[in-house]
């Protein structure tokens, strides 16, 4: 089988198993070349404790596949989720996203700038309506996390995620102008950071003035 993925959670282990109808499980080397393994040989050096040897054998099919970690597939789904109109799935799939805030954050993105591009006014105000609850949903938990622990939101704040493309919430609101998320007490502890002087080198300096005037 070409081109397969297969979805694993990280720690697991992977195994491959034969029915008795599989008669040689192959794989192809750097050069291409094929090798195959009998499973009735297989048996045989299994009782005798005997080193297992794959024969060349031109012409035979390889196994061949990608393995990926299920954070991505999650965010795949999520992504797609969100294209394809399913909001009570992206929801749920958000929620579940190692990292929610970006998430969110990113879907509000997307419903925002695809109300710009369509031209039907009900389309429109639908994709303003899934923006509003994405962005309820990013501000409830960075609400949350600021108000059990102030240095870890802070931290998730400008932390980029690998995941969601070297994205970070702050740069994401930013980007859209998100006033809700902006006017969190979380950004707001960030920016009064910037402005007396605990500046953190890698955010933009121009971020501050983004926020501070925002509502201007």
């Amino acid at each position: 089988m070409y081109n397969s993925t297969v979805y694993v959670e990280q720690g697991q282990y992977l195994a491959i198993g034969f029915d008795k109808n599989s008669r040689s499980p192959s794989y192809l080397n750097a050069q291409s070349s094929c090798y195959t393994l009998d499973i009735d040989a297989v048996n045989r050096v299994y009782m005798t404790n005997a080193s297992i040897e794959f024969q060349q054998s031109p012409g035979r099919v390889a196994i061949s596949f990608q393995i990926i970690l299920t954070s991505e597939f999650i965010r795949d789904i999520y992504l797609w989720s969100i294209f394809a109109g399913n909001f009570n799935l992206s929801i749920c799939l958000c929620s579940h996203s190692p990292n929610p805030i970006v998430a969110a954050l990113l879907a509000s993105k997307i419903h925002n700038k695809a109300a710009e591009l369509v031209d039907d006014r009900e389309l429109q105000r639908k994709h303003l309506e899934k923006k509003e609850e994405f962005d309820i949903h990013a501000v409830q938990i960075i609400d949350k996390c600021f108000s059990q622990d102030e240095n870890f939101a802070l931290q998730l704040l400008t932390t980029q995620s690998d995941l969601y493309f070297g994205y970070s919430s702050l740069k994401l609101a930013e980007e859209t102008n998100n006033r809700s998320f902006l006017a969190t007490r979380c950004v707001q502890a960030h920016a009064n950071r910037l402005w007396y002087g605990h500046i953190d080198q890698s955010v933009n300096r121009r971020t501050i003035i983004d926020i501070l005037v925002s509502d201007i």
